[in-house]
């Protein structure tokens, strides 16, 4: 048995090339596969549905919104409905939900991406806004419900950025097991600050050659102009004229330089406009300014939410760099959260030297990618392991070709027998260390 494990993992390693470049192979490594019967089965109690029309989103909104209450703002309705309205407009919507009788227990917002020429299912806006994001769930039961139902879809699936400390990663560990293969990675951690009552003064928890440097910031704004700061909450009248502010002043930095800036990124500038209007609508948007003098030198564009303060964009005036307006701004912007008794300072995006300058807490996350033990699963590992593996693997592909032969024609050797006896991640495996961070 152990050799026949053995010889299990030396295919799994080479089987994508040795897939993609034969078809046969493929076929060959597929006929074993039975179709399972669905891991959950709809009762009296439990039933699934899924939503593939935008048209029927605005009926699943309070639903949608009842169950998101206890997540971020990357989990809200009015940020899928703005994905969906701009970034991923033109991708097949596969929203996934579970119901208990006429509750809406767990809901997965997904779309439909082609990736390498393979279909697979995605989480709305993650690919686009690299923003961490999670699928929703009332308790874990009804999450390992959802899970369970995503991988009896039988189609490929990745989850990118999401919070490594998150059950849905132990619920698909679960649900993959013996039919799906699951190859986990880490993703960039998102840089945090647990709020409490000494952030009213931020500087205190810098060292003191950042105290000085913060200092000598300010002696520098203020010898250009009066400084001023403000923290708005704009209404649904003023929020088209600040985000037009806002994006402005990033144009004016770095940012407009290298073309990333929102003036010149139209997609991801229409998202935003179109989720800024709705969370002015929803009293939780904050535009951010500092303003050296009569202009304005540094912005930032936040919401506040389940008791955290979520940093979305910032920007600077580059003409006012030695003042380091965006230092400032951070400092206030804090100052601000703690004083209205909130719990975090969520940075979101990923750590950067400027993150590190207020603190050393990060959450890590995962992409996970879950293929099926389908040809198109198998095919979409084919494609993620050989865009990994370079053309170093593509030599491999000939020998890999007969050992899948060999063994798929042995009596009993099922590939999702093989699975079901051991670990999930047996054949992440096919995707070799030192490579694994490239898919």
């Amino acid at each position: 048995m152990f050799a026949s494990r053995q010889n299990t993992v030396h295919a799994a390693r080479s089987a994508s090339v040795a897939l993609m470049a034969s078809p046969s192979a493929l076929h060959l490594a597929c006929e074993t596969l039975e179709r399972d019967e669905p891991s959950i089965a709809e009762d009296d109690q439990f039933w699934s549905s899924t939503l593939e029309n935008s048209a029927g989103l605005e009926k699943l909104a309070p639903a949608w919104q009842a169950l998101a209450k206890s997540y971020g703002p990357t989990e809200q309705f009015v940020w899928a409905t703005s994905c969906l309205s701009t970034l991923d407009a033109s991708r097949p919507l596969r929203v996934v939900s579970l119901h208990r009788d006429e509750e809406c227990v767990a809901l997965a917002p997904l779309v439909l991406r082609r990736v390498r020429g393979v279909r697979r299912l995605a989480v709305v806006g993650v690919n686009e806004l690299h923003e961490p994001a999670d699928l929703m769930a009332t308790n874990d039961e009804t999450l390992h419900r959802l899970t369970s139902l995503l991988v009896d879809r039988r189609e490929p699936l990745v989850v990118e950025r999401m919070l490594a400390e998150s059950p849905t990663v132990a619920a698909f560990e679960h649900a993959c097991r013996g039919r799906a293969i699951l190859v986990r990675r880490p993703a960039a951690n998102c840089p945090y600050i647990t709020l409490d009552p000494s952030w009213l003064e931020p500087e205190s928890h810098l060292n003191s050659g950042r105290r000085s440097d913060l200092r000598r910031a300010r002696r520098k704004a203020e010898q250009a102009g009066p400084v001023r700061f403000e923290i708005l909450t704009p209404g649904s009248a003023d929020v088209d004229r600040l985000l037009d502010q806002a994006m402005a002043i990033e144009a004016k930095s770095w940012k407009g330089e290298a073309g990333t800036a929102l003036a010149y990124d139209a997609r991801r500038a229409e998202f935003f406009r179109h989720y800024v209007r709705q969370a002015a609508e929803a009293g939780i948007l904050r535009i951010c300014f500092m303003h050296i003098g009569d202009s304005p030198a540094a912005m930032q564009i936040a919401v506040e939410q389940q008791h955290g303060f979520w940093l979305l964009k910032i920007g600077y005036d580059a003409a006012f760099a030695s003042a380091s307006p965006g230092l400032l701004l951070m400092r206030e912007t804090i100052r601000y959260a703690a004083d209205a008794g909130l719990k975090s300072y969520e940075f979101l995006g990923r750590a950067e030297a400027w993150t590190t300058v207020w603190t050393s807490q990060e959450r890590s996350t995962l992409t996970l990618r879950i293929y099926p033990l389908t040809s198109r699963g198998l095919a979409a590992l084919a494609v993620d392991a050989l865009a990994a593996g370079g053309r170093k693997t593509v030599a491999k592909g000939r020998a890999t070709i007969q050992r899948i032969k060999a063994w798929a024609r042995k009596p009993g050797s099922s590939i999702r027998k093989t699975l079901s006896r051991g670990p999930v991640h047996l054949f992440s495996a096919a995707i070799e260390p030192q490579t694994q961070d490239k898919i």
